[in-house]
Formats: structure tokens, sequence, C-alpha cells
């Protein structure tokens, strides 16, 4: 199946064996231990690749959006332009701050500090 005479052309399935590779080692694997735990359940060999680090950095990779052309650009920038942005409080005072808290709060910051 992998050996093959010089100048014989590769067919499609032969091409998606070859580079497909070889299955993510042992230390790959984030939660092995819990799985070689289970010696009574056999693990299928799918999931097992889909414990292996490899094989969820190449599902972020393909999740991430590809290049946008300039109309959808365009159109993203003028719909998140409209929307008015949420009002950010100002941070509270030291003063504030203890004037809320409750007596032991206060009781362990003047000790502290």
């Amino acid at each position: 199946m992998y050996l093959q005479k010089s100048g014989q052309e590769l067919t499609q399935a032969q091409r998606q064996i070859r580079g497909r590779g070889a299955p993510p080692r042992r230390s790959t694997i984030r939660n092995a231990q819990s799985i070689h735990q289970r010696s009574r359940k056999r693990l299928s060999q799918d999931t097992y690749r889909r414990n292996s680090v490899r094989f969820l950095q190449q599902r972020r990779r393909l999740a991430r959006p590809g290049p946008q052309s300039a109309e959808n650009k365009t159109q993203s920038t003028q719909s998140q332009g409209s929307k008015p942005q949420p009002a950010v409080p100002p941070r509270p005072s030291a003063d504030l701050i203890l004037h809320r808290c409750s007596e032991s709060t206060k009781r362990k910051l003047a000790t502290a500090v």
C-alpha cells in the first residue's frame, strides 16, 4: 500500500493516507492519567485523538474566521459604530468603599494597614 513503483501517480485516497501523519504521542494527551486508569473500558482511537493537544490546536485554527472581503469589513465597522458604548462608572473612592463595608471588614483593614 505504501510502496509504489517510481513514476506512478498517487490516487486521492493514497494522498489522504500519506498526509494524515502519525497519531499523537501519549505525552501530548492532556488527561492521559484519567484515560489510562480506565482499564475496563476501552477507549476508541477517535476519543484518544480528540483529547490530544495537537487535535485541539488544529480545531482552533479551523474555527478562526478567514480573510473577509472589503464590503464585509465596512458593513461590520458601520454596524459596530452605530451601537452606543456602555458607560463605565468611575471607580469608587477608598472612603466610599470603607463606608459601604461591614464593621468586621473595617477592623481587618485597620489591622492590615
